[in-house]
């Protein structure tokens, strides 16, 4: 059988912007740091601009092609980039972001203002890793709040419900059956604008860890055996129960062996029995109501594991957090018990209705970890909520013969957070969707060439947006070279900084420490050297080297990322050496896109701006004292200064 190959015709045309001037005019930019360390602008893309423009244009065509029409009014290049600068590419405040607090609670929906107004407690994000295919939680890159007048890109869907700004990054694909995009892509709302057929995601199942045994979070052991903990002889089984106890089970008064069931459907009893069975318990059937029967079902201390973990302290039901960190198969073992005890079937979907809107927000998390698509709806008159799994929702189509889509006017904060693979799981209206955040900021990219301590390296790595390839120690030795600070630049510890000082220590002080670290840096290269002269590998060798040896790499990242860098290592509180290289890769910066770092400059902190929280913003108004103590207290009678307001 021949193989034919499709013959794809590539044509040149005229390029609309004549890009023909190189920005770096054919060489590099470079700023020397110290006795060994540099900083060299390797290269920019787009490296070839129109005649007369710098790299800034690529921001601003990206932000005018995603933005047409919602961004027309702006006609001057200089006034879009500073409304890009004041607005990021949010939600609205009644959207929902799924968060949880680090190592210490089960996950949960929270309003983007209490999520930003708790970002500071280890706040972690739900995100969607579209490589890995999996749900999973992160401390944010960066929190966004900006105050945004103007129009908002709104859809109203039975699946889907999204108020976001007009640049924000919407997780769609186009068309019927994936014929016009076969995978989920970040677009701007304002580019997939009123377009039919637009595929939205609802699905983040939690492939995580499997997890073998109740983990009892919520409990400090002071033995090696938890005192709520049960006999088992099948965890899928206890799963599955646990599911089941949360729709129809009870516990009675002060019983510690025994739980109840009241139940009257033959197949509820089946399941239930074949769980008691699997697990190795015992259970007396008595009569009930009204036909019903009643199942005791008895195992050493199940009263007071039930009670103590499937109970709130006003006796309502509660799902623990170790059930909510379970991965899908998991947590589809305990819905499973959940539909069979307490679940309804609806035509394509299964419903479970419960008085507790807390639990009805646990019961939506379990069915997103486990792969299901769940709304959950506003209290009936009778105060009950309603978490719908639905089969056919998985995907819910936009614009599909009804218009879903249209503008809305807002005046209000919007809200986002940065995070690695920018797809966020938010809800709005009880239904769930993932959605993600950008930037036009990400259309240009600067190569950057460094000669580094690398004490100051591994402070740069911890930002984890860029590509680097560093000099690898295991192939090459080293060269002679140590970082040593001027005389006037030793640093004495501060009292209330614990990571670093401001005050110059004495020329006494300063003289000795110079002099023990070069001795040191002396006595380590020799032994490193002697160590590759013994035939030593080289990636053991390396292990006498301090850390404030040079190593050097190369940098990669987009513009958007590297102002958070600057933003946050030129700030006052970073330390010194590392806001030298900041300082230098700014100063090139300066030359290559100078019209975004002068909004950079008019907005950020780092260079003369000002944030403000929330606690402030209140002292300032004189609707309560300042409620800071610490430096907390101190950074804010620093802003007060250069507000000119007395303190």
């Amino acid at each position: 059988m021949q193989i034919t190959f499709p013959i794809v015709e590539v044509k040149t045309i005229p390029d609309p912007d004549q890009c023909s001037t190189d920005v770096l005019k054919g060489g590099r930019l470079r700023v020397d740091i110290g006795k060994h360390g540099f900083v060299e602008m390797v290269d920019v893309s787009p490296r070839l601009v129109p005649e007369g423009r710098t790299p800034d244009f690529a921001v601003i065509r990206a932000a005018r092609t995603s933005t047409d029409t919602a961004l027309k009014e702006i006609k001057d290049d200089d006034k879009l980039l500073r409304y890009l600068f004041r607005h990021r590419h949010c939600y609205d405040r009644e959207t929902e972001v799924l968060c949880r607090y680090k190592g210490h609670t089960g996950p949960l929906f929270m309003s983007w203002v209490d999520a930003y107004n708790n970002r500071s407690q280890g706040l972690e994000v739900g995100v969607w890793d579209p490589n890995a295919q999996t749900l999973r939680y992160e401390v944010p890159k960066s929190w966004h709040r900006s105050h945004y007048k103007g129009e908002m890109y709104c859809v109203s869907h039975g699946g889907v419900s999204l108020r976001v700004t007009p640049e924000h990054k919407l997780w769609v694909k186009y068309g019927q059956g994936g014929k016009t995009m076969d995978e989920f892509q970040l677009i701007p709302a304002s580019e997939v604008g009123m377009r039919s057929m637009v595929r939205y995601s609802k699905l983040a199942p939690y492939r995580g860890t499997e997890m073998s045994a109740p983990l009892f979070s919520s409990y400090e052991p002071t033995t090696e055996k938890h005192p709520h903990s049960i006999p088992y002889d099948d965890f899928d089984a206890l799963l599955q129960f646990c599911g089941f106890f949360i729709g129809d089970g009870s516990v009675h008064g002060t019983a510690r062996n025994q739980v109840g069931f009241h139940l009257k459907k033959p197949r509820k009893m089946s399941y239930l029995l074949n769980l008691v069975e699997r697990l190795g318990w015992e259970c007396k059937v008595t009569d009930g109501w009204r036909g019903a029967k009643r199942f005791h079902v008895t195992a050493p201390n199940i009263s007071a594991f039930f009670r103590h973990e499937f109970f709130t302290t006003t006796t309502e039901k509660n799902l623990p957090d170790w059930i909510l960190d379970l991965n899908e198969r998991q947590a589809n073992l305990v819905l499973d018990g959940l539909r069979n005890s307490d679940g309804t079937s609806k035509r394509s979907a299964w419903v479970y209705n419960t008085g507790v809107s807390v639990l009805a927000d646990q019961i939506q998390i379990l069915g997103l970890h486990g792969g299901h698509a769940c709304h959950v709806n506003s209290p009936t008159s009778s105060g009950c909520y309603r978490v719908m799994f639905l089969s056919r929702m998985d995907e819910p189509v936009v614009n599909q013969g009804t218009q879903n889509v249209f503008p809305s006017d807002y005046d209000d904060f919007v809200y986002c957070a940065e995070t690695s693979t920018g797809v966020l799981v938010v809800r709005r209206e009880g239904k769930i969707v993932l959605c993600g955040n950008s930037t036009p900021f990400e259309f240009v990219e600067f190569t950057w060439l460094m000669q580094l301590p690398i004490f100051v390296a591994r402070q740069m790595i911890r930002h984890r947006t860029s590509s680097v390839n560093e000099v690898s120690a295991r192939y090459v030795e080293l060269p002679d070279m140590f970082f040593e600070p001027e005389s006037d630049q030793v640093r004495l510890q501060g009292i209330s900084n614990k990571q670093g000082g401001n005050e110059i220590a004495s020329p006494g002080v300063a003289n000795q420490f110079l002099s023990d670290l070069e001795e040191s840096n002396r006595l380590s290269r020799q032994v490193y050297e002697q160590a590759n002269a013994l035939g030593v590998s080289r990636e053991l060798s390396r292990l006498v080297l301090p850390v404030n040896a040079m190593t050097r790499w190369m940098w990669k990242a987009n513009l958007h990322n590297t102002l958070h860098l600057l933003s946050l290592r030129m700030d006052s509180h970073a330390q010194k050496e590392i806001r030298d290289y900041a300082d230098a890769m700014y100063a090139m910066l300066k030359r290559v896109v100078p019209r975004t770092i002068d909004a950079f400059d008019d907005y950020h902190p780092a260079r003369g701006g000002m944030l403000l929280s929330r606690m402030e913003i209140e002292a300032l108004n004189g609707n309560s004292p300042p409620n800071l103590t610490g430096r907390e207290l101190e950074e804010f009678k620093e802003k007060l200064k250069v507000l000119k307001f007395s303190e």
